[in-house]
């Protein structure tokens, strides 16, 4: 009987089919321990590549019951992504080929209207869940990609099958909404934050509603409150992960010395997406909760951390406590192994007795063949039962030790291996024993347990499946704490990436924030674009950020300029321009405009009105409404231009408060000086020891501030720090007006001012004049050259003339005048 065969999909089978064997090949000469066709590939944890272990569990579920070559076709894209060793996340690539599980035909016979109808599934779902506009479009860009690459390779024809417009029209709304949704998240993050706050208090208070596990949980949570941080970088990590900075050639002693490395402790901690170990700095104010959480996570952990160090040293034994030893290589009944597995020698409750016999006395019984012979009967130990009456059980059934001892090791041998899987791609390295988030649990009491995401999770964020199915409350809930989202009150919650985005926020928002490098290195990143995805800023914040700082002492005095800008257009002069004949226009004479000026408040110089602009020192001479000042913060404090009032309280109280702050400033830096002297820091120590030595000699950090303060101007030129040099005239101008405030000689009402030429509203200037010419000093040795050189160019001062002669008075020549008058009437 003759037969139709599609000779397509027989070429595409049996190229298939040759790359299945040629990856298979590859795979085997490269990773010889890792089988092609196994459901888990551990090629991270046995070869160390840059992909993580793979597994296709799920998706073998999806296509159980399809055509095999969809499952064969994506080992082997995946195996040469792996083999590339360039791409460390596979869940990509695997999760977009489980979008064709619905497929029921061959894979080779894929066409695109197949595809289509996949683009519009994907755009439903996506509309009914903005959130997942995102994954789902990445998954069909995904799938594009490597149904090209399958056509590349003959596997399926060339179905030049991508995204339509019109469904990436459909997916822009719901991406930019998507966008949106996760910016306008920063409310609910601070109100998360404030949530965890809560917490941490009913932690710390040993809260009755808490359980030991709540407390861990919280506690693990405010780790990822110290630094930006996913979820996998705590549970990675072992007790021997925080530190202090130990870069100084030797440790201080003392008492102080545990304060300098409090202020720098490290978590070190597994960075994100192919980031190496680094450690993190924490920040200052979670030093001391940190140090109690941690307390906390060790202290809950005891048990567990027990039993993984006695399975490390002898992994064939099982663990007893001390009073249980006696039951090894005995028999083993139910009531006994009630105890072995709660660690306890207290007699069981009859309810506690039932549920070990449906439990795992039950359970091990099964994996015994589930015959009944598995079972033994031995004489009943127990004449009594727990409430006092006589048992009627002479005979009850037992087990050897060598039976419960083996299915409690593979139980335990299970959660140990269980134990590691933190994350669904990031297992725990190293020895349990050391691992930080071990925590013990109330059930199943010989089993070690420890935190992973998906039990931390169910921790910090109910869900209505789990309360319908009355299983473990989140702590917010058990607390009872509420919050506003969409203008909904709902219980709170918060997830473990939560803490990374609000971190992260903080750090972009701050007044003196950090540059996006610093910011993406404490988060430990290894690209800076993926900064722009934890920046939840307003576009106004961010305007805020970049908008020229005002100086403080000058708001007053902007909101008054700009009520009088309403006065003057209201009742101020108006200049109008009039067009006359020149036989038209009225004359007056200087004398008569000098005597209707006379009392005007103007300039005699510039006939200007002047301003006195008052700051917290005192006022200032610049006009600011001609030419701004361009000393911002340095504006008030020794300007050429400051006068101070001596007997004006307010400005004279601000003096001393400034001249008490400068001097602590200084004080601060010369004992960081000798701080850093007698402990070694420095690079250069001798360089240090003459740096202190030009300072003053023999004197303690009081003593030099007072000494350099008083003889600012014959350092000044010797100190290369340019910051501290303005501190230091700062603290002298201070001084010296606080001085002549305090001195009785100089009467109230007095103006006290800093004669320095270099310091005026544009400093600017004098950077140019210390470019081009070297500074002021520099300038006038020029000038004094250049008069010498030229001295008919030099200016010359005018000598004294004798002009009394024309001191006589006007009145005196107007008699004169009149006696002449009277003698030629005579």
């Amino acid at each position: 009987m003759n037969q139709m065969f599609d000779l397509d999909l027989i070429r595409s089978a049996e190229a298939l089919q040759g790359l299945a064997e040629k990856c298979r090949q590859d795979m085997k000469q490269r990773w010889p321990n890792i089988d092609f066709d196994a459901e888990v590939w551990e090629i991270n944890k046995l070869y160390g590549t840059v992909m993580l272990d793979v597994r296709f569990h799920k998706l073998i579920e999806d296509f159980a019951d399809k055509d095999p070559s969809y499952v064969l076709a994506v080992r082997c894209l995946v195996a040469r992504r792996a083999f590339e060793n360039r791409i460390k996340m596979w869940s990509l690539a695997v999760g977009a080929w489980r979008l064709l599980h619905r497929q029921a035909i061959p894979l080779a016979a894929l066409r695109r209207h197949h595809l289509r109808e996949l683009e519009e599934e994907q755009v439903k779902e996506a509309k009914e869940n903005p959130l997942s506009a995102k994954k789902n479009f990445q998954y069909l860009t995904q799938l594009s990609e490597m149904l090209d690459e399958l056509a590349r390779l003959k596997v399926i024809g060339h179905l030049a099958w991508g995204m339509s417009e019109k469904t990436k029209s459909a997916f822009r709304p719901l991406l930019r909404e998507s966008r949106n949704s996760t910016k306008k998240h920063i409310d609910v993050l601070d109100r998360q934050v404030e949530a965890l706050s809560d917490a941490t208090t009913a932690m710390l208070l040993r809260d009755e509603r808490l359980t030991a596990m709540d407390r861990s949980a919280i506690a693990v949570t405010n780790l990822l409150m110290c630094a930006p941080s996913r979820i996998n970088e705590p549970l990675c990590m072992r007790i021997t992960d925080r530190y202090t900075i130990d870069d100084y050639a030797s440790r201080p002693n003392g008492a102080d010395a545990g304060k300098v490395y409090q202020a720098h402790q490290l978590l070190l901690m597994k960075g994100s997406k192919g980031a190496s170990w680094s450690g993190k700095p924490i920040l200052n104010f979670m030093v001391g909760l940190s140090d109690a959480c941690w307390d906390i996570i060790l202290e809950l952990g005891k048990r567990s951390r027990a039993l993984v160090a006695h399975y490390e040293k002898t992994p064939d034994q099982l663990y007893l406590p001390p009073e249980l030893e006696h039951l090894r290589g005995t028999e083993v009944s139910k009531a006994s192994l009630w105890k072995i597995t709660n660690l306890t020698d207290r007699e069981p409750t009859p309810s506690e007795y039932h549920a070990t016999r449906g439990g795992v006395w039950g359970t091990m019984i099964k994996c015994q063949n589930g015959a009944a012979s598995a079972a033994m009967l031995i004489d009943n130990p127990r004449t009594y039962t727990s409430h006092g009456r006589k048992s009627r059980y002479k005979k009850i059934p037992a087990v050897t030790w060598q039976t419960a001892e083996t299915y409690l090791l593979d139980r335990v041998r299970e959660r140990m291996e269980a134990m590691r899987r933190v994350t669904s791609v990031n297992p725990f390295s190293g020895p349990l024993s050391q691992m930080l988030v071990l925590v013990d649990t109330g059930r199943t009491p010989y089993l070690p347990q420890a935190w992973d995401t998906s039990s931390l999770r169910v921790r910090l964020k109910s869900s209505p499946l789990r309360a319908k199915r009355n299983l473990e409350e989140s702590v917010f809930l058990k607390l009872g704490l509420q919050m506003t989202q969409n203008g909904e009150l709902v219980d709170c919650y918060i997830e473990p990436h939560d803490t990374r985005r609000w971190l992260t926020t903080q750090a972009l928002n701050a007044r003196e924030r950090l540059s996006d490098v610093l910011i993406n290195k404490w988060a430990n990143r290894i690209d800076i674009s993926q900064l722009a995805a934890y920046d939840l800023r307003t576009a106004e914040q961010k305007a805020n950020q970049i908008e020229v700082p005002v100086p403080q002492e000058l708001e007053s005095i902007t909101t008054g300029l700009r009520a009088l800008e309403g006065i003057e257009n209201e009742y101020g002069l108006r200049t109008d321009i009039a067009i006359a004949q020149g036989d038209a226009l009225a004359l007056t004479s200087v004398d008569a405009v000098m005597q209707a000026t006379e009392n005007r408040p103007v300039a005699r110089s510039g006939n200007q009105i002047i301003i006195l602009y008052p700051n917290r020192f005192g006022v200032c001479l610049h006009q600011h409404h001609e030419t701004p000042c361009r000393a911002y913060s340095a504006c008030s404090q020794g300007c050429n231009e400051q006068l101070t009032v001596k007997g004006h309280l307010p400005t004279n109280e601000e003096w001393r408060k400034q001249e008490e702050l400068n001097n602590r400033g200084i004080i601060n830096q010369l004992q960081a000086l000798i701080t850093a002297r007698s402990r070694g820091v420095a690079d250069d120590p001798a360089m240090l020891d003459a740096h202190l030595l030009t300072l003053v000699k023999g004197m303690n950090a009081q003593a030099m501030a007072e000494e350099l303060i008083q003889r600012f101007h014959e350092v000044k030129d010797q100190i290369r720090d340019l910051h501290f040099r303005n501190e230091l005239e700062a603290a002298f101008v201070a001084h010296g007006v606080v001085a002549r405030l305090d001195d009785p000689s100089v009467p109230n009402g007095a103006l006290i001012k800093y004669h320095n030429h270099s310091r005026h509203a544009s400093p600017g200037y004098e950077r140019a004049i210390e470019a081009q010419c070297g500074g002021r000093e520099e300038m006038e040795c020029q000038d004094a050259l250049f008069h010498q050189k030229y001295p008919e160019l030099a200016p010359r001062a005018l000598g004294l003339e004798d002009q009394r002669s024309l001191l006589g008075s006007r009145d005196d020549d107007e008699d004169g005048e009149e006696d002449e008058d009277d003698d030629e009437q005579a």
